[in-house]
């Protein structure tokens, strides 16, 4: 059955004319004989037609009369988020199918040869109006339409079945909620409802599922997966008013965070990882390393959020990037430490001269006293008066050089009460105890090892057992047979670690790792640990987001 289309263009101004078609209309209880557009509009839309009145209520004469079927549709063309305002513009045709009545009609190719083109459609005086239901959108905010009055359609069918469309471009609250961006899915609506009539009086429904996807094109960075449509009731002032919510499913195209976040984050960690290979001593490589991966790190999460509404929830993309920027700076920090360590060992060589002073002054202490005392002189001869002179009881007088070589060795020689021999003594002393860990009165390889490990020689137990050893072969003291009991005593502590150099079995290659510099300790292991740390922080990242 072929429809005559009445088309409300007001756009157009220019009117079709029908003077070579004629035919007989029934309006009403009146048959009319309609020669042009203008002659319909009067015949449909005169004195007896009351826009303001809807159709059941013109058609019974009641005010309780049956309710206003209207469906809506929308013809989506294009759409836009807009993530930092929380909206979503559309761009399409917005269309509502109504019946009405009073607007019925006989075609004119019920009449054969009253046409010669039976479809014939007029346009819509602009003063001609007929009812057409209120229905505005609740989460509308504003429109980018120039001229309001433009893009709109009407086609009356009939039997009364009027099809209305208008061009839309509009704008629309959308909750973006970015939790698992950049892989989330979002659902943008349209809520339409009535303004001025409610439930009672007109019911809203959706044609096929509200929102034709076939034509939308999806833009760069959102894809249309889906559309749905749902009908409801809302409680508003007492009153039940009709709602049609037409929902948008999209779902974020996570292509561009993954090769310009992602990737290059997951690239800056490898380069922050390759930097712990770097010898430790060579301080602008490994700084410049961590540091310019912090920056850019910080640059990227700055970047991701420039196109993000300001919010307090947590963020998928955003926690990806934070945790490599914290491991950039655990890099740093890690530097840090080592290079605290570094000053520390540093500090245990300086440590090594001031023993080598020490070793000095032991063994130069008794040929300096040696050398400064003065030669052994005879006695002195006696005369004869001074035979005489025994025969008194008073003593011969002391000179004053007999007096100088009597106390000589009290004034030179070494005594508790000497200084310099009581600073070293008591160094040693409070060295020895320092390192004797279980107070057994000796000093045993593992000990050794650690008072080594104080004056910056790294050495192990075996080695350090190996030492005290070779010194007992030095100094041809009995060897024990099992060598694990080797230890010394004080006296012999001092000996062995003043002379460590004597007894020195060459620089110590040990591959252990607990005897090996506390700086290279601290590389070694972020060489083996800070690597798969990463990966299983990221793992367990990802299980708790997308489990």
């Amino acid at each position: 059955m072929k429809v005559l289309v009445v088309w409300v263009a007001i756009a157009f101004a220019d009117e079709a004319s029908f003077s070579a078609c004629r035919w007989q209309t029934t309006v009403g209880n009146q048959s009319v004989w309609t020669v042009s557009s203008n002659e319909l509009e009067e015949a449909l839309l005169g004195d007896g037609y009351d826009k303001s009145v809807r159709p059941g209520v013109a058609a019974t004469k009641e005010i309780d009369a049956p309710t206003e079927n209207v469906s809506v549709h929308m013809h989506l063309l294009s759409f836009a988020i807009d993530e930092i305002d929380q909206t979503m513009t559309a761009r399409g045709y917005f269309r509502w199918f109504w019946r009405d009545q009073r607007l019925a009609y006989e075609s004119p190719w019920e009449y054969p040869g009253a046409c010669e083109e039976p479809e014939q459609v007029w346009n819509l005086s602009p003063e001609r109006e007929i009812w057409r239901p209120d229905l505005y959108a609740e989460n509308y905010r504003e429109s980018n339409i120039l001229d309001e009055e433009t893009g709109k359609l009407t086609w009356i069918y009939p039997d009364g079945s009027v099809f209305y469309s208008r061009y839309l471009n509009a704008v629309f609250e959308c909750k973006i909620k970015a939790q698992k961006m950049p892989f989330d899915s979002h659902v943008c609506s349209i809520d339409v409802s009535s303004y001025s009539y409610s439930a009672t009086h007109v019911r809203i429904t959706a044609e096929e599922n509200g929102i034709d996807p076939d034509s939308t094109r999806s833009n760069a960075i959102w894809e249309l997966d889906r559309t749905s449509a749902r009908s409801e009731l809302r409680y508003y002032h007492d009153s039940v008013w009709p709602f049609v919510t037409l929902r948008i499913h999209i779902t974020r195209r996570s292509k561009y965070h993954k090769i310009y976040s992602m990737v290059p984050a997951a690239i800056f960690l490898a380069i922050v990882y390759a930097g712990f290979f770097i010898d430790r001593t060579s301080a602008p490589a490994r700084v410049g390393i961590s540091v310019t991966s912090v920056l850019i790190l910080r640059l990227l999460l700055n970047s991701v959020f420039a196109g993000m509404e300001t919010v307090s929830y947590e963020i998928y993309l955003t926690q990806f990037l934070t945790i490599a920027l914290v491991f950039g700076c655990v890099s740093v920090g890690q530097y840090g430490v080592v290079q605290y360590y570094m000053h520390e060992e540093q500090r245990a060589v300086s440590r090594r001269w001031t023993l080598e002073k020490l070793k000095g002054r032991t063994n130069t202490r008794m040929e300096s006293v040696r050398s400064r005392r003065p030669k052994s002189r005879p006695p002195p001869k006696r005369s004869s008066s001074s035979n005489e002179e025994t025969k008194n009881d008073d003593p011969p007088a002391t000179t004053t050089d007999d007096a100088d070589d009597q106390c000589w060795d009290n004034k030179y020689l070494p005594s508790p009460r000497n200084p310099i021999w009581d600073r070293d003594v008591e160094y040693m002393k409070a060295l020895f105890d320092r390192f004797d860990s279980d107070d057994s009165g000796r000093i045993e390889a593992r000990e050794a090892s650690n008072v080594l490990r104080y004056y910056g020689v790294f050495v192990d137990t075996n080695h350090a057992r190996d030492l005290i050893l070779n010194w007992r072969f030095m100094n041809k003291l009995q060897i024990p047979v099992d060598h694990r009991n080797v230890s010394l005593n004080f006296a012999q502590f001092q000996d062995f670690l003043s002379n460590y150099e004597n007894y020195s079995l060459g620089e110590a290659d040990t591959k252990k790792f607990l005897f090996q510099p506390r700086s290279l300790q601290c590389d070694v292991v972020c060489r083996y640990c800070w690597f798969p740390v990463v990966v299983i922080t990221y793992l367990l990242h990802w299980v708790a987001w997308f489990r």
